[in-house]
């Protein structure tokens, strides 16, 4: 019986992963939208192994935001840059553990780079260290940012544009 409610259970995340996915397909906007699927990932985000929370967060330009992520968890944010922006500088500050930073245009990042993904930039330093992102010619783009927990971290994140 219990081998039956396991199956049950791996079935409902897998349901409750591709809602999760459709929902932020379809949402589009800047705005925060609040996603809990209890850790669940979409088939898109297999190579990813830990929970993700597909919680994408607005962030503001010019402004630190702190957070934390969790050993092998992520933590999404993204934010619009104007029309007349040259470029776009991401920094991510660890206070403690070690994170990993990924950019792409347009939707979330997935993967890594050990494993592969989708992403346009990342950045990848052992230990707690800055991490930083330069993209030039970022105008009129939405942007969307993932934080990796390679361990458990507490950081600062700032977007400016350059």
């Amino acid at each position: 019986m219990s081998n039956v409610r396991a199956m049950q259970s791996v079935a409902m995340s897998a349901v409750m992963a591709m809602l999760g996915w459709l929902l932020i397909a379809q949402h589009g906007s800047g705005s925060a939208l609040r996603v809990d699927v209890a850790g669940a990932a979409p088939a898109t985000q297999a190579l990813t192994r830990a929970p993700v929370n597909w919680v994408i967060e607005p962030m503001p330009i010019g402004l630190p935001v702190q957070d934390s992520v969790a050993a092998g968890g992520r933590v999404y944010y993204s934010l619009i840059t104007p029309a007349d922006s040259h470029g776009l500088r991401i920094s991510l500050l660890p206070h403690t553990g070690d994170a990993d930073l990924y950019v792409r245009a347009g939707q979330a990042p997935v993967g890594d780079i050990a494993l592969g993904g989708l992403f346009d930039a990342s950045s990848a330093g052992q230990g707690v260290q800055r991490e930083q992102i330069s993209l030039s010619d970022s105008g009129n783009q939405e942007w969307f940012i993932a934080v990796h927990g390679f361990e458990a971290t507490q950081f600062q994140l700032t977007a400016s544009l350059q």
